[in-house]
């Protein structure tokens, strides 16, 4: 409970200064927690939407970071929406916030500052595919110790809010150790190469004499026949008693009307690419015939399954827009949003 003592005071100082007024989250700092683990720190609230305080985790953090940064002013916002691995501090009414955060800040005697619709700092967790929840022990200890050195680089900045463009695009300052001072001569500027990105993972073993290959082989080609396949994250979580989670859901489209010929929901572990050719191969068997294509816009869909649409003769196509699946996917984001706001 002291370690969040610690965190709630830290984040309390923070909420006082309103970094954010000054800074944005382009003006990101790098904190190293005591394994030498980095964190790539943006204060956010510049924009009006959250106030608080980011840390993106490792080398998948600061590859995000840097994509996000990049990102056009039409990017779509959902397009990161389940990729993020940090820890947050988002400040805002007690509301927000869920029983477990409740009951902690009743038991350090915590109760806010009356009519301060941002007194209450909701401290989250957030894995790649994973719903925003209870962080570790170790991610406490991180933030603990970084709320105070960012705040602090947050006030030098103040003195010299150009000081980024005395520096390279990918040079970002590296933030002094918990408990030492931060001032200009112990922040250290570094370069900090974007990390490249994780391979997709080997091609899909095809075995020309499983009973379902042979089977799908044996079916007449349709040269009338193109389907759509893609992953998509659904819109609410679901648990299996752990950690809550959104489950991809591996779909197959005819692209001429947008029926959909099979769907199959992915836990975290699983290979979604595997489960993609079962869900593609059960389609193709029930309409009766092979498809003369099947488009994808996935990089690793395409390069995963090619093997497996080679040894079928079926043309495997990477393009950037999915019709078939966007109209299925509007629809059932729609439907989604009715039932959310009936339940409300």
């Amino acid at each position: 409970m002291e370690l969040w003592r610690s965190v709630l005071q830290a984040a309390l100082a923070f909420r006082q200064d309103e970094p954010w007024l000054w800074m944005n989250d382009a003006d990101a700092s790098v904190y190293l927690d005591g394994a030498g683990n980095p964190w790539v720190a943006c204060v956010l609230g510049n924009a009006g939407q959250v106030y608080g305080l980011c840390l993106y985790r490792g080398e998948g953090g600061l590859r995000l970071f840097r994509r996000m940064s990049c990102a056009g002013p039409l990017s779509d916002p959902a397009s990161f929406e389940h990729s993020h691995d940090a820890i947050t501090v988002w400040f805002g009414p007690k509301k927000d916030l869920d029983e477990v955060q409740v009951d902690r800040y009743r038991k350090l005697g915590y109760t806010g500052r009356k009519g301060d619709r941002m007194a209450w700092p909701d401290v989250r967790s957030h894995r790649p595919g994973y719903f925003a929840w209870h962080p570790e022990e170790s991610e406490v200890k991180a933030l603990a110790e970084a709320l105070p050195q960012v705040l602090g680089f947050a006030r030098l900045f103040r003195t010299r809010l150009d000081v980024y463009n005395f520096h390279g695009e990918d040079d970002l300052p590296l933030l002094p150790a918990s408990g030492q001072p931060v001032s200009w001569k112990t922040v250290e500027w570094r370069t900090w190469a974007t990390p490249a990105e994780t391979e997709v993972g080997p091609a899909l073993a095809v075995d020309e004499g499983s009973g379902d290959f042979r089977a799908l082989a044996g079916l007449p080609m349709s040269h009338e026949l193109e389907l759509e396949c893609d992953l998509r994250f659904m819109p609410e979580p679901v648990t299996d008693g752990g950690r809550p989670y959104y489950p991809r859901g591996a779909c197959v489209l005819r692209g001429t009307d947008a029926f959909c010929c099979g769907m199959e929901l992915l836990r975290p572990n699983d290979d979604a690419v595997a489960v993609a050719a079962a869900v593609l191969t059960k389609a193709m068997r029930q309409l009766g015939t092979r498809a003369r294509r099947i488009a994808v816009a996935r990089q690793d869909l395409w390069k995963r399954l090619l093997p497996w649409a080679q040894a079928l003769n079926i043309e495997l196509q990477q393009q950037r827009r999915l019709p078939a699946v966007e109209t299925m996917w509007t629809a059932l984001e729609e439907y989604h949003s009715r039932g959310s706001r009936r339940r409300r």
